[in-house]
């Protein structure tokens, strides 16, 4: 999130604070991030006193375009998982890349799974599945996955979250899944 702040043009000049955190980690990213303010827990509110807005901050390499991630790890499908596909493309495999070992991918299954990928292509059917979607989502994470751009005839990302939000969901991760499709996680909101 910070090299995300820091590449943006309209927010780089906002302070970070870095509180705790794993030592190796948090080498890596004062390497990054030089100017930015580290501390403990316990130094907290003296390390906020001397916090002021950066008039020439660094801006780091994007630090948040990892290209070492597979796409089942950016979906978050693990060794050994059981994922649920509804509506795959004929080239998920393709699509999905490179799997975990052990990973059971089972198109259009009675039973809830712990993951859901549910590939739609057009607005109506995206519209009229969400209802067995939502059902899904008490016990799955579900992964919307849709066409990118103007491949979509009208599936946009703004149609996916609304209505999703209308029933109950709730996104909290977006992905790049390849070059065709990107994705919205969901789940129900509490």
């Amino acid at each position: 999130m910070a090299a995300e702040i820091r590449a943006t043009k309209s927010l780089r000049h906002i302070p970070i604070v870095f509180v705790d955190g794993d030592e190796e980690k948090v080498e890596r990213i004062r390497k990054e991030l030089p100017d930015a303010v580290y501390t403990s827990r316990s130094r907290l509110v003296s390390a906020l006193k001397r916090v002021k807005p950066l008039a020439d901050p660094a801006v780091p390499a994007r630090m948040m375009n990892r290209t070492d991630r597979t796409t089942a790890e950016k979906l978050g499908i693990k060794a050994g998982a059981r994922v649920a596909l509804i509506d795959p493309p004929a080239d998920y495999l393709r699509v999905l890349g490179k799997l975990p070992k052990d990973v059971s991918l089972e198109e259009e299954p009675e039973e809830m799974l712990p993951l859901t990928l549910w590939f739609v292509r057009e607005p109506n059917t995206y519209l009229e599945g969400l209802a067995a979607i939502r059902k899904r989502a008490i016990a799955s994470r579900i992964w919307i996955v849709y066409p990118k751009g103007r491949q979509t005839s009208g599936l946009t990302q703004g149609l996916v979250r609304e209505a999703a939000l209308a029933i109950g969901l709730v996104d909290y991760k977006v992905c790049s899944v390849n070059e065709v499709w990107t994705g919205l996680l969901f789940t129900r909101k509490k």
